[in-house]
């Protein structure tokens, strides 16, 4: 899992807390890629990023 934690417990306590209060992306990404991982993120399904937009997002497309 992506959290360095001691316990499984925490990092999906910690991983949870992500998908609910949005995670923070590292503003050394560029723009295209910060968007499309808010987008891939996002916790409502009806307001996620199709895969039609994924496969045409600038991020991939460039």
């Amino acid at each position: 899992l992506p959290f360095k934690v001691e316990h499984r417990s925490r990092n999906l306590a910690k991983l949870h807390a992500c998908i609910l209060k949005g995670c923070e992306i590292p503003n050394t990404l560029s723009r295209d890629c910060q968007d499309l991982l808010t987008r891939l993120l996002e916790p409502s399904p009806t307001k996620r990023i199709s895969m039609q937009e994924i496969l045409r997002h600038p991020f991939l497309v460039s």
